[in-house]
């Protein structure tokens, strides 16, 4: 089961999803060294998930279920709301060398969809009722880490270098606009 899990997690941290489209964007518009903070915020917030889901949420989503439509329209406005923020007033004059704080990357997991779908789905596939769900929780918290941890700065990294090899204004403009849009077409398949 460790194993399946190791590879579920990696391919989903690995993919395509909405954060990271916003590491790939942060690393573009502000560099690895001045996002790092960013990262380590975006690494340690899908914890902010993981133990309250292997402790319980997914129990009181049970007696509550619009709980979780609820944060399935928050979490899809706030990735529209981080995509138009990296879109728009990141290319305002002045406000392009600010990069986003360590708080910011806190927010990202709570509000992404894909990682409370990679997560519920970590538990509900991957996890053994018969031992205790603090063993459980930690096992799945620390398999995220660790991939969180290689593929997200690979995401950042990748980001950056596109940066460097994209001098021009203008094209790195376009790209940022391609990278927001795709942010955005990343959360569809979540309200359709």
């Amino acid at each position: 089961m460790v194993t399946s899990l190791i590879l579920f997690a990696a391919a989903m941290v690995a993919g395509p999803g909405p954060a990271n489209m916003i590491l790939i964007t942060v690393g573009l518009k502000y560099g690895l060294n001045n996002s790092i903070r960013f990262l380590i915020g975006v690494i340690l917030s899908k914890q902010i998930i993981i133990w309250p889901v292997g402790l319980g949420l997914l129990s009181i989503s049970i007696y509550a279920p619009k709980t979780f439509l609820i944060l399935k329209y928050l979490s899809v406005l706030y990735i529209l709301w981080l995509a138009w923020k990296f879109l728009f007033v990141g290319l305002k004059r002045g406000t392009a060398n600010v990069p986003p704080s360590f708080f910011a990357g806190l927010l990202v997991h709570p509000f992404n969809p894909k990682a409370w779908l990679m997560v519920v789905a970590s538990f509900s596939s991957f996890t053994n009722f018969e031992t205790s769900p603090i063993y459980q929780t930690g096992i799945v918290a620390i398999i995220f880490f660790i991939s969180q941890c290689f593929f997200h700065s690979i995401w950042l990294i990748l980001g950056s270098k596109i940066s460097e090899l994209l001098r021009n204004k203008k094209l790195k403009a376009i790209f940022i606009f391609l990278l927001s849009v795709l942010t955005v077409i990343s959360v569809i398949p979540i309200l359709v």
